[in-house]
């Protein structure tokens, strides 16, 4: 998906937080999340090398559900969900 058309998503009210990897730095646009899960995304974001991407979060108290735009394998979505699982709350 091109750039344009990620941040344009990103900036929509869908979800109660969003992510929004813009130029490879991680910006919170929607929601309150922790500094040590921003911190792990950006380390995730950096590692692999990812320029533009968004992650939309639901959260319940007790599960969240995330959506991804720009982050281009499975295999790597399960690593946000993995990093987002234990630092979230």
């Amino acid at each position: 998906m091109k750039p344009f058309w990620i941040r344009l998503v990103a900036s929509l009210p869908l979800t109660d937080t969003v992510v929004l990897v813009h130029n490879g730095m991680v910006i919170v646009k929607r929601g309150k999340i922790r500094t040590a899960l921003l911190s792990e995304l950006a380390e995730l974001v950096r590692c692999n090398q990812i320029q533009t991407a968004c992650i939309m979060a639901r959260t319940t108290a007790s599960t969240f559900r995330l959506s991804f735009l720009g982050v281009p394998d499975e295999a790597l979505r399960q690593r946000f969900r993995n990093v987002w699982g234990v630092n979230w709350r």
